[in-house]
């Protein structure tokens, strides 16, 4: 997925013209990985944990894609280059509802709090994780951080403007950015409870997923309206 994020004008490993279409194909080819996890551990626990991960990133999954594709609508491309390069403080204000659901998915698909269920720390039971030590058991953490930077350099890329700024180099204002969006995470996991499962799917099918489909609307008749 980080192949395909680039972080200044020159500083990338692969440029496509479809970078966002890959990558988030990459994030949800994460979720058989966890269920397998969970399924391999032999375990009726570790199953059920591995049940609740797919249940969750398939939840957050759809408005994390239908917030994504807003964006890629609105620019009219799926190169990450062009989008940065488009990208401008009009854009930012008509892309904001997309930006927020966009964060929100992204906590609710990486397990982050509030969201932290499958694995969460104040329960004993480690979720899918559960048989895991060792060498395993940091693959499994590994492969999530390194799924919330992806997630969270496309959000940068999207909604921010991506390595754009002035004076200073662009990759400094790219991770400036991105560390700014890492506070946020760190602020929310310092002060809100953990929440249900149910309350969780309710939220992402009830709430989450008719505003994004609600905001791609509006940026489709924007995006009319502009041309």
């Amino acid at each position: 997925m980080i192949a395909f994020i680039p972080f200044s004008e020159n500083i990338y490993i692969v440029s496509t013209s479809f970078d966002l279409l890959i990558v988030l194909a990459l994030v949800t080819g994460m979720l058989p990985i966890f269920f397998y996890a969970g399924w391999a551990s032999k375990s009726k626990y570790s199953f059920i944990g591995g049940l609740r991960v797919v249940n969750q990133m398939i939840s957050g999954e759809i408005p994390l894609w239908l917030s994504a594709l807003s964006a890629a609508i609105f620019y009219g491309t799926l190169n990450h280059i062009e989008i940065v390069e488009r990208s401008s403080f009009l854009s930012f204000v008509f892309l904001l509802p997309a930006f927020l659901i966009f964060i929100t998915a992204t906590l609710v698909v990486t397990d982050r709090p509030p969201f932290d269920i499958p694995e969460a720390e104040q329960e004993i039971v480690y979720g899918f994780m559960t048989e895991f030590g060792g060498f395993n058991y940091t693959i499994l953490i590994v492969a999530k951080l390194i799924e919330l930077f992806a997630l969270y350099s496309l959000a940068v890329i999207l909604f921010l403007g991506g390595f754009k700024g002035p004076v200073f180099p662009g990759i400094l204002w790219f991770f400036l950015k991105l560390g700014v969006l890492y506070l946020f995470t760190f602020v929310v996991r310092a002060s809100m409870p953990r929440i249900r499962m149910d309350q969780l799917l309710k939220f992402c099918w009830k709430v989450l997923t008719p505003s994004a489909l609600l905001n791609l609307a509006f940026i489709i008749f924007v995006k009319m309206m502009l041309t």
